[in-house]
């Protein structure tokens, strides 16, 4: 073989090697730049020893012995929807703004008592809220799949407590329901995933999320009062119906056109979820 064969074929195999790393570049992203991606996730909660202001108890009422158990719970529970925004600014470090807002999901805390079979009392709670995660990101890989990381803090805004205190016996009924709102909860929230390349654009990805976090809303507020069918919330003053959280109160009486002061409490938001989506890839 000579050198005018060999150098050909030197040639050949160069551009060969060349179009194929052309090809696999152009089914992966180039790992910098912005991104985008929409999410959905289900969160399952990280128990705490409850509130001091819920009545986060379990409790059966018989002759001798009064059963209690506490509930641990936490209303960072249920589904949530995101979006996040992001920019890598090499292959492995990045920064990322998500916006997640959560759904939550029911928390119900029983009270009977043996004598009276009929009889029940339940309190329902449930948590919402919008949440700001501003992260850095941590790649690493070059191929199709990626494992990362994110690790940030999170921001809670426009946040929603409800509380449903519902009586049931034979003869008798009675829902009192009330909302707690107002208030920024401030936390800490990281991420463990693997991100998928479809092509040199779009990406799926899988994580493991946690979020660590606790609420203090600012106001209270009675939105529903009915007993047996006949709705009283019209004859409630404004200090039964309204609530002002403060961090601390000198026991001066209330007057009754005036929401009554209440010391603030705290209430757990922490979870740990499953989230997926697609990413896309300027």
């Amino acid at each position: 073989m000579n050198y005018k064969k060999i150098t050909a074929l030197l040639m050949v195999a160069g551009s060969s090697v060349g179009f194929l790393k052309a090809q696999n570049t152009s089914q992966t992203p180039s790992g910098k730049g912005f991104y985008i991606a929409v999410n959905g996730a289900y969160n399952l909660p990280v128990n705490t020893k409850g509130s001091p202001y819920f009545y986060a108890n379990n409790e059966v009422y018989q002759p001798g012995t009064n059963p209690v158990e506490v509930v641990p719970f936490s209303l960072g529970k249920g589904p949530s929807v995101g979006i996040d925004i992001g920019y890598m600014f090499t292959q492995n470090i990045g920064a990322e703004l998500g916006v997640d807002y959560l759904f939550g999901s029911q928390t119900t805390f029983r009270e009977t008592e043996t004598q009276f079979p009929t009889y029940t009392a339940d309190q329902n709670i449930c948590g919402k809220m919008l949440q700001f995660k501003p992260a850095m990101v941590f790649a690493a890989g070059s191929g199709n799949v990626k494992p990362y990381a994110k690790a940030g803090v999170v921001i809670g805004v426009a946040s929603k407590i409800t509380s449903e205190y519902e009586i049931r016996d034979t003869n008798y009924s009675s829902d009192y329901y009330e909302e707690y709102t107002g208030g920024v909860a401030v936390g800490f929230h990281g991420a463990l995933g693997l991100d998928y390349a479809l092509n040199n654009k779009m990406s799926v990805f899988g994580e493991l999320t946690a979020v660590g976090l606790n609420y203090s809303p600012d106001k209270g507020e009675v939105t529903r009062a009915v007993e047996n069918g006949q709705d009283y919330l019209n004859e409630l003053t404004v200090n039964d119906r309204e609530i002002e959280f403060v961090n601390s109160t000198d026991g001066t009486a209330q007057t009754s056109n005036q929401p009554r002061k209440e010391l603030k409490f705290s209430a757990p938001f922490s979870n740990v979820g499953l989230n997926i989506g697609f990413k896309y890839h300027f």
